[in-house]
């Protein structure tokens, strides 16, 4: 059978339709693990931005905590505790508290590895490198 252009349908596109199927797949392959790469790298990501947007949180709780109370142990304890509820692991990170005349700071500071939730039995001992992350909040300290 012959088309308008004067080509053969039924062979050739046959045969064009099997040469076809090994590139097909080919591409396939090649768009999923760029796909998993980038998704691997955007969980990855996620993971970090929470503990990052955690260590905020406790820093605020604890600089909070302080200023309300007067009491600065009674502040690194809430600030422990507040860190645990975020999920961050409590033997790598440090709670200090500086105050100057009329405010107090909590500074926190915590180390993560990255992939740590993601793949921690993958790398094996961490053999990237970890990531420190500190953030402060000052509020007013009220003397009682």
């Amino acid at each position: 059978m012959l088309t308008s252009s004067g080509r053969r349908t039924d062979l050739y596109t046959t045969e064009m339709a099997g040469n076809q199927k090994g590139s097909v797949l080919l591409e396939f392959i090649f768009s999923i693990s760029v796909l998993l790469v980038i998704f691997i790298f955007t969980v990855t990501f996620s993971f970090l931005f929470a503990d990052y947007y955690g260590v905020q949180k406790v820093a605020r709780e604890g600089a909070r905590e302080a200023s309300i109370t007067g009491n600065v142990d009674w502040a690194r304890v809430k600030a422990e505790q507040s860190a645990w509820l975020w999920g961050l692991d409590p033997d790598r990170f440090s709670v200090d508290f500086f105050r100057d005349g009329t405010a107090v700071t909590c500074q926190v500071t915590y180390t993560v590895s990255p992939f740590h939730k993601t793949f921690p039995k993958l790398i094996g001992g961490s053999p990237l490198t970890d990531v420190t992350m500190n953030a402060g909040a000052t509020f007013v300290w009220l003397e009682r």
